[in-house]
């Protein structure tokens, strides 16, 4: 009998042992998820960043002031942050050409314009007035929210994360008081410089 007995107390010990060694496992696999759950939560998105314009060749649509005037105005290239004007000849005054561009934030963070880089085309002395104003011999460079030119993009201008696209436009008039040969310009652009808010 005491052989039974101590038989008997010795499969009980090993019995305890293996659940409690079982019991280590599933406590251990229990935390180790819900720690892993945590800290995927901890941080439930990346942060992203998707500033710029919307790149692609844009068509000029005229803008002319005058009844019958009705300029050809070509297109422009447009990159994430860069706006360039290729060839453009404009000679009298009330015409001009606007271009619908696009900016967008459809990232995660918001974003403002840092700078606004005008570049004069070839050939030509410009001054620049303003952020997003530059006029090159006869020919005045804008860079706007709106059609009618009045309110400029400038620095410090802010994209609220998750924004969207946003319609600018890029237009650009004879400044010059009376008809002359066609003022024509090369390489003139815009470069946008962004940075986080």
């Amino acid at each position: 009998m005491q052989r039974d007995r101590k038989t008997e107390v010795y499969y009980v010990t090993i019995g305890i042992l293996v659940f409690a060694v079982l019991m280590l496992g599933v406590a251990y696999a229990s935390l180790n998820s819900t720690l892993k759950k945590s800290s995927a939560f901890a941080h439930p998105f990346v942060a992203t960043w998707d500033v710029g314009f919307e790149p692609g060749k844009v068509l000029g649509k005229s803008l002319s002031y005058s009844a019958g005037n009705n300029k050809s105005c070509g297109s422009i290239d447009v990159t994430e942050n860069i706006v360039s004007i290729g060839n453009l000849g404009l000679n009298t005054p009330g015409y001009g050409c606007s271009y619908a561009l696009k900016i967008r934030n459809r990232g995660s963070v918001s974003a403002k314009i840092d700078e606004i880089i005008s570049s004069q085309p070839s050939g030509k002395t410009c001054s620049v007035k303003e952020d997003s104003i530059m006029t090159c011999g006869n020919l005045t460079y804008k860079l706007t929210y709106d059609y009618g030119g009045k309110k400029l993009l400038t620095t410090g201008d802010r994209l609220d994360a998750q924004i969207g696209v946003l319609p600018v436009y890029l237009i650009i008039m004879y400044s010059g008081s009376d008809i002359e040969n066609n003022d024509i310009q090369v390489g003139a652009s815009f470069t946008l410089i962004y940075n986080q808010v």
